[in-house]
């Protein structure tokens, strides 16, 4: 890029889209503290919370048995 050939409007666009990038990190960075405070606070709240009993697990059913007609043995 050529320094020397740059117009006041396109400097001025360039500041402008600066100006926007720096609000946005702000915001992701204000995003990204407040997701760490929710999480912390999960953290913090599943601690205080008396243990809960675990449900075991159910067991897959038993599948049936295909309905699919066998093909007869010795018929070509």
């Amino acid at each position: 890029m050529d320094l020397t050939h740059i117009t006041s409007r396109s400097l001025r666009h360039v500041l402008s889209l600066s100006e926007q990038k720096d609000r946005l990190v702000d915001l992701v960075a204000e995003i990204e503290n407040e997701v760490v405070n929710v999480l912390s606070a999960g953290a913090a709240a599943l601690a205080l919370s008396p243990a809960k009993k675990t449900v075991p697990a159910r067991k897959a059913k038993k599948r049936a048995p295909s309905r699919k007609s066998k093909k007869t043995k010795g018929k070509n």
